[in-house]
Formats: structure tokens, C-alpha cells, sequence
């Protein structure tokens, strides 16, 4: 356990270091809208990315496959370094594409890497403090990064992530011989029933309501979280010009400030609230509870904004938001996977946290192109949008639990794969 909290920690820590660098380099050179499109071209990408990493992950052990993803990560990192720093070649859009395909894929692996690993009932009793690392790892990059950014500059900080990645492939091999046999996942290789298909990560979740109704969850959720992103960015935009002006480097200074000192304290919530209450949280009031808690607070938090449309409310709101998204909605969803196949844990997962995520960004990437070309929306348009698809995603919630305590009750980890290769029969 104590290596996944490790590494879970570098991840994130990475992560929240890059993200000031990913930022500035949007906004400045795209502005917010701009900003909404390049998050739509990530899932398209997605689209190729799939099918390879479901070829790796039959063709490939789970140690293999993480480092192999890490690898590929920490090399994608080190092609822009040199292209932007180096040799000078500007590409803010595909660093920002890369940062998507980072935030989401690599998490999605480890956590499908971790829970392959432990049993249902340790994954219930361990992740939360696992996720500690991933929260920890988060504040503590928001602080290096708020602290390092005028320091060091954009091109420190990549460097730092590159070398914290490399670390991490050493870790990997290791780890599976520090889980306890009481702890360790029962699930053996004669148990699985592999789809060979190139795109079996996606006929596993449309054979599935349960993992089809965590893909629509997923896909509002992150439209929800994009277009206040998108709300928060604009107003940054607008903030920055109205305080330094429009000369590029003091808008690149402002608005990188703003943003390491707003993942600072996102990270801080999140990691305090990952401390002290997920772990509580789950063991008292379970799962399905737990996922409703989120849309909950957001649906008080848009109505709230409808009341009181000041710019230290929504960013109020928004450090709340996130904070708990990264800390009791992460772990509540990573949980919801534990009593699945090792197929479903690894290629059903890594769609719905990889495409299915970004297919909210694409949505919410529509709804800003037909609001700024056709529609002339305000903020408080896409904010009631928010209002309303979040009741929607509350009502999901509540879905997903209902499949959730079914599952766990009569689980067979043949069910959902033979009914692939049985599509007569009605989904589970």
C-alpha cells in the first residue's frame, strides 16, 4: 500500500505542477473559448489511443502495462520540452491535448493497476487512504507549483514532472510483492473470458447498465465541471485584461499566479477533506450514498450563484467542487469498480475514465461554440444549463447505486463477459 500511495503521489503531484504551465500557454495564445475546443480534439484522439492500449492489455502483464504508460507519458513530455524550450517551437494546443490524455489515462490505469490488485473488501478499506496520496500529491504540486512558477519558469516545472515519471517506473515491479495474500485480490486468469474484439472496452460497457450508467455519470459530470472551467476561465480572462492590461508576458504572470493559487487551494480542500472525512464517509453512509453527495452540493452551489453573481462566490464554489471531486467522488467511483472483471477493470475502465470523461468536454465544447456564434449566451445561461444536467446526473446517481448494491450481492465475475458472447440474452 505504502508504494501505490507513493506513486499516486507523484502522479498528481505532476500533474498539478504542469497544470499553471498548460494554462498560461492556452489562454494567452487562445483565450477561453479556444481553450473549450482543444479539450473537444482530446477525445477524438482518444479514439485511436483505445484500441492500442486494449492490444497492450492482452498482449501484456499489469506490471508491463503501467510502465509502458508511464513510459509513453514521460516521453510525450520530454518531445515538447525540447520542441518548446529547445528548439523553440511553440505548441501550446498539443501540449494542452497531452495534459488531457495524461490527467485522464494514467490515473484510469492506476487505478485499474490497484484495484486488480486488492480484494473488494480491502479496496473498501484501503482506497481511501491510497487516495490520501493521490490528494496529497496534488496540494503539495499546487504549492511547488505556485512557489516555482516565477522561479524556475514553465520549462523547470516540466523538467521536474519528467524526472518524478521516470521514478515511478522503478517502483512499479515491486509493488505486487508488498500486498498481503489477505488482502490480495481472489481473482485468477481461469476466471476471465477475453473479448478479442479491437474495441471490446466498449462493448463491455454498453453490455452492462451498471458501466453504462457510470459512462453517462462520468460524461455529466465532467460536462458539468468543463463549462464551470469554462465560466471560471472567461472570468479570469476578462479579470486579467481589466487589472494589467493585454501586454502577453503580465497576462501570462497574472493569470499563471491565479492558477497556482487556485489549484493550491483546491488541492489543500481536497486533501484535508480526503483525510479527514472520505474513508468516514463511506464506511457510514456506504457507496451509493457517498455518490449522490456531489451533485448534491453542486446544484446548491449553482442556485447560490443565481443569488449572489459575484467573481469570490463561484471561485468559492468552484475550490468546493472540485476539491470534493478529486477527493470523495474519485474514490466513491474507483470503488465501483472493484467488484468487476480484470477485463472491466482495466479496458471498460479506461473508456469510461478516458473517452466517456472527454465526451463531456466535447459537449460542453458544443454548447460554448453555439453559445458565442449563435446564441450570444452569458454566464448565467451556461449556469442554469449546469443546474439542469446536474439534477440529471443526481438521478444517475441514484441509479448506480441501485446497480451497485445488486452486484454486490450476487456477483459472478463470468456474467457480464458471457453475455457478449451470448447477446441474446438481456444485459445485467
Amino acid at each position: 500500500m505504502a508504494m501505490l500511495f507513493i506513486i499516486s503521489f507523484i502522479f498528481l503531484f505532476a500533474s498539478y505542477l504542469l497544470k499553471p504551465v498548460r494554462e498560461t500557454l492556452v489562454l494567452v495564445n487562445g483565450g477561453a473559448e479556444m481553450r473549450s475546443y482543444v479539450i473537444a480534439a482530446q477525445a477524438m484522439l482518444l479514439l485511436a489511443v483505445l484500441p492500442a492500449y486494449g492490444l497492450l492489455f492482452k498482449h501484456s502483464d499489469k506490471q508491463v502495462l503501467m510502465q509502458t504508460i508511464i513510459g509513453c507519458m514521460a516521453g510525450f513530455l520530454c518531445f515538447f520540452y525540447m520542441n518548446t524550450y529547445i528548439f523553440l517551437v511553440q505548441m501550446p494546443m498539443a501540449f494542452y491535448i497531452w495534459m488531457g490524455l495524461f490527467g485522464v489515462l494514467i490515473v484510469a490505469q492506476f487505478w485499474a493497476f490497484t484495484s486488480d490488485l486488492y480484494s473488494e473488501g480491502a479496496g473498501k478499506r484501503l482506497f481511501a487512504i491510497i487516495a490520501l496520496g493521490a490528494s496529497s500529491g496534488a496540494w503539495a504540486g499546487s504549492l511547488a507549483a505556485k512557489k516555482l512558477f516565477e522561479a524556475m519558469g514553465p520549462e523547470g516545472l516540466v523538467l521536474i514532472a519528467i524526472a518524478m515519471l521516470a521514478m515511478t517506473m522503478l517502483v512499479v515491479p515491486r509493488i505486487e510483492r508488498t500486498i498481503p495474500k489477505t488482502s490480495h485480490s481472489s481473482y485468477t486468469p481461469e476466471q476471465e473470458i477475453i473479448d478479442q474484439h479491437i474495441f471490446s472496452g466498449f462493448r463491455l460497457v454498453f453490455a452492462s447498465r451498471y458501466l453504462l450508467a457510470i459512462a453517462i455519470f462520468v460524461v455529466l459530470f465532467n460536462w458539468v465541471n468543463s463549462t464551470g472551467d469554462f465560466i471560471l476561465s472567461a472570468w479570469v480572462d476578462t479579470r486579467a485584461e481589466e487589472i494589467v492590461g493585454t501586454d502577453p508576458e503580465a497576462k501570462s504572470n497574472y493569470i499563471g499566479t491565479f492558477y497556482a493559487e487556485f489549484y493550491f487551494m483546491m488541492s489543500l480542500v481536497g486533501f484535508l477533506i480526503q483525510a479527514l472525512l472520505v474513508s468516514r464517509i463511506i464506511k457510514y453512509f456506504g457507496v451509493s450514498l457517498a455518490l449522490t453527495i456531489l451533485p448534491i452540493i453542486i446544484i446548491m452551489g449553482y442556485l447560490g450563484i443565481m443569488i449572489f453573481p459575484i467573481f469570490t462566490f463561484f471561485y468559492v464554489f468552484r475550490i468546493a467542487e472540485n476539491s470534493i471531486g478529486y477527493s470523495l467522488q474519485n474514490t466513491v467511483r474507483q470503488v465501483l469498480f472493484l467488484p468487476t472483471s480484470k477485463q472491466e477493470k482495466y479496458e471498460a475502465r479506461s473508456v469510461i475514465e478516458t473517452f466517456f470523461w472527454r465526451i463531456g468536454d466535447v459537449l460542453q465544447a458544443l454548447v460554448v461554440y453555439i453559445g458565442y456564434n449563435l446564441l450570444d449566451m452569458e454566464w448565467k445561461h451556461y449556469a442554469i444549463m449546469n443546474l439542469v444536467l446536474t439534477v440529471i446526473m443526481l438521478a444517475m446517481a441514484l441509479r448506480i447505486g441501485y446497480h451497485y448494491r445488486k452486484l454486490h450481492a450476487n456477483w459472478n465475475p463470468d456474467d457480464l463477459l458471457a453475455e457478449i458472447h451470448n447477446p441474446e440474452q438481456e444485459p445485467a
